[in-house]
């Protein structure tokens, strides 16, 4: 399954959004981590990869605390997670993290593998 930066953004933002939180919500990255697999269907690379990414691009702030780390949503991440789909590409996103649900649900996390996991260990 190709998933891109789109869609690991759509992804994130579902999860605050799930959570109702608005700007300078917070989650901290053990509750992100517990409900990407469950919430997305996508690895936890890909949860990694949204985090920096929508940090990189001001939707979400990351700060550490003795606690550990937690990232806050940004006024522009509150509008982002809140835009319309307006593009093909964007539908596009949608389907694949309707693909990645459905095949969590069939499978069990155990099988889920990308081509690119495999591959890599076939050396």
């Amino acid at each position: 399954m190709n998933v891109r930066p789109s869609t690991r953004k759509k992804a994130l933002l579902g999860i605050y959004s799930i959570r109702r939180k608005r700007k300078a919500g917070r989650l901290t990255i053990k509750e992100l981590e517990r409900a990407w697999h469950p919430t997305t269907g996508l690895r936890n690379a890909d949860l990694k990869l949204a985090l920096e990414d929508l940090a990189e691009h001001s939707l979400l702030i990351a700060h550490a605390a003795t606690t550990g780390m937690f990232y806050e949503l940004t006024w522009m991440g509150e509008q982002a997670m809140h835009k319309a789909i307006t593009s093909v590409e964007e539908f596009g996103d949608w389907i694949t993290l309707l693909r990645a649900r459905s095949r969590k649900a069939r499978r069990g996390t155990a099988t889920l593998r990308r081509a690119e996991d495999t591959t890599a260990h076939a050396h």
